[in-house]
């Protein structure tokens, strides 16, 4: 039950294991399987609308690999679980905001959240992820709340273990990722001007590609950006064998506005590298690639030798 009018935002709402395949009904994208719990109550107050809301999410795992998801499907198959509590206030919490000027501007109401991503079954306290946000509203002309792209926001997602179960919650069949994560993302300004940073370091990463027989190992990764909107990330990753990969990664031009035109330049190293474990194709190749210029054209070189190579074609 629903009421959405200027000046007026009520709302009770409750879901009880609601399946995603009700999703699936109003998109072709590839949601993955899970369940969504909710509880939201939002009524008018003597200062303005207020109440709170919980949001649970799990989602199930699309596959057992390798023991990659081996100690979630005790529970059911579903490895990964979001838990967030919040209110909705006529007056922001965070310091931050409070100093803006943001508190004098009629009609603005802040939903605020913070909660646990991470393994299900795991106690919401010891979960890798931790997430917390806070979002101006301001009621549409149907009334119904939406984002005020001019005031301050502020959001953050820190991770810090292993990043399976993240990488399960994305829909991605056959595609298998592993290692410890480190990962912080903050999010600042306003819609109209955001500010990202983010920091990501990986440590003993393990890919695997199951429908082109692709495996990558030890995979270690560092990347940052800075308030300038300049990435730059470096990786390196070997194919359990005596191959070797190094890449160095520059992005510019991004922060995060629709008129951004962001340019990368990339080069990377293969010593020896056969990612390929199929029976019918083995290649080892060595030398330097790269990518460069905008992302709607980019062009890339090459300058690689086959160190070796087998190709098994069935009845020969």
């Amino acid at each position: 039950d629903a009421t959405f009018a200027p000046g007026k935002i009520e709302a009770q709402v409750k879901l009880e294991d609601l399946s995603f395949e009700f999703f699936k009904l109003f998109t072709d994208a590839n949601i993955p399987d899970g369940q969504l719990k909710a509880n939201v109550d939002f009524r008018p107050g003597s200062s303005g609308p207020q109440g709170t809301f919980t949001v649970q999410s799990r989602v199930s795992a699309t596959q057992d690999v390798s023991g990659v998801v081996a100690a979630a499907s005790t529970a059911g198959g579903q490895v990964f679980e979001a838990l967030l509590e919040g209110n909705l206030s006529p007056t922001p919490s965070a310091p931050s905001v409070q100093g803006s000027g943001v508190r004098r501007l009629p009609g603005i109401v802040w939903l605020e959240g913070s909660g646990t991503l991470g393994s299900y079954g795991v106690l919401p306290q010891a979960r890798q992820g931790q997430l917390s946000f806070q979002l101006p509203l301001r009621p549409g002309s149907s009334g119904i709340p939406l984002p005020e792209s001019s005031a301050p926001m502020e959001a953050r997602l820190h991770w810090n273990g292993e990043i399976a179960p993240l990488w399960q919650a994305i829909p991605v069949s056959d595609r298998h990722l592993t290692g410890q994560a480190l990962i912080d993302l903050n999010v600042s300004g306003s819609m109209n001007s955001p500010k990202l940073l983010v920091e990501a370091y990986m440590a003993n990463g393990h890919f695997q590609d199951i429908t082109n027989g692709i495996l990558i190992n030890g995979i270690t990764l560092e990347a940052r950006n800075t308030a300038q909107g300049d990435v730059r990330a470096l990786i390196a990753a070997n194919d359990s064998l005596s191959g070797n990969l190094a890449v160095e990664a520059n992005l510019t031009g991004v922060s995060g506005k629709a008129t951004d035109r962001p340019e990368l330049t990339l080069r990377g190293q293969l010593d020896r590298f056969s990612p390929s474990h199929r029976d019918d194709l083995r290649m080892a190749l060595s030398g330097i690639f790269g990518l460069n210029g905008p992302l709607s054209a980019l062009k890339v070189t090459s300058d690689l030798i086959v160190n070796e190579g087998e190709l098994n074609i069935a009845g020969n």
